[in-house]
């Protein structure tokens, strides 16, 4: 995400905008997007270590279930990060990073055209200890269209 957020010189892509490899070639572009347009490129995706560091083990994580859909698909490592659509960083009155939860609403949805050969792997964001999927802290698929 940080290819895309300078190739984009902002820190959302919006409809139309594409995202980038660390190449910096397009490798899918948003062509609809309902939701708000707040699609997070800044907080890494959740992880292992971030969970063991908050005292949960074994927890589900978006890292994780990307590495484990492509390795299903018998992709190796080193894996592309994962990336947060509709996920939401806000800034406190310091400008320190925090966690917001989505703006999207259950109907909204994002549509991408690969600009490549690509395999892209959805998960729903399993983080239930910060109000990242909402108040109440519950993961809630997105719809696929």
């Amino acid at each position: 995400m940080e290819h895309t957020r300078v190739m984009l010189g902002r820190l959302n892509p919006r409809k139309g905008d594409a995202l980038f490899s660390n190449r910096r070639r397009p490798l899918l572009t948003m062509t609809d997007d309902t939701s708000p347009g707040v699609h997070d490129t800044l907080r890494a995706a959740c992880d292992p270590v971030r969970y063991t560091l908050l005292g949960l083990e074994k927890h589900a994580s978006c890292a994780e279930n990307l590495v484990n859909a492509l390795g299903e698909l018998g992709l190796k490592r080193p894996t592309p990060r994962a990336r947060s659509t509709c996920s939401r960083t806000v800034r406190s009155r310091r400008s320190d990073p925090g966690r917001g939860p989505s703006s999207r609403e259950s109907r909204d949805y994002v549509v991408l055209r690969a600009d490549i050969d690509a395999v892209v792997v959805f998960s729903t964001c399993p983080m239930d200890v910060f109000p990242t999927n909402g108040p109440d802290c519950t993961p809630k698929p997105p719809p696929i269209k």
